[in-house]
């Protein structure tokens, strides 16, 4: 597969990842994605060149996986992004319930949500995050 991104001589393609999400993030935390999303992308590099591709989001079969999953699983809801989600229509409220009914062989799942947060994650190995 070849890789569109393209490293720029004058270091152009991280001002133009940091572009992107300018307008509504701080600049902090701008910072640590587009170091996230620049990691990502030089990665993606060599997993290309190593025949490893990853697979669509949408495309993951999400349920089913849950599904199989038993062993006690931790979700971690940040309510500010739980927020800013549904404020512009991602219905994020909706899909976090939807989620944690995927597992339905879970011995316990434990929903955490901080206030002012803005992660949300699944961690279904919840004694190593205590």
């Amino acid at each position: 597969m070849l890789d569109s991104w393209e490293l720029k001589e004058d270091g152009s393609h991280i001002s133009s990842i940091f572009g992107t999400r300018s307008k509504w993030l701080s600049t902090e935390l701008n910072t640590r994605a587009t170091m996230d999303n620049l990691t990502y992308l030089v990665k993606r590099r060599e997993r290309y060149d190593n025949g490893v591709y990853i697979q669509d989001g949408g495309a993951f079969p999400l349920e089913e996986t849950c599904s199989k999953v038993t062993c006690p699983v931790l979700c971690i809801n940040g309510a500010a992004a739980v927020e800013f989600f549904d404020g512009i229509g991602m219905a994020m409220t909706t899909q976090f319930e939807e989620a944690i009914g995927f597992f339905p062989n879970k011995p316990r799942v434990i929903v955490l949500e901080p206030p002012g947060s803005s992660i949300n994650m699944l961690n279904e190995m919840p004694m190593n995050s205590i």
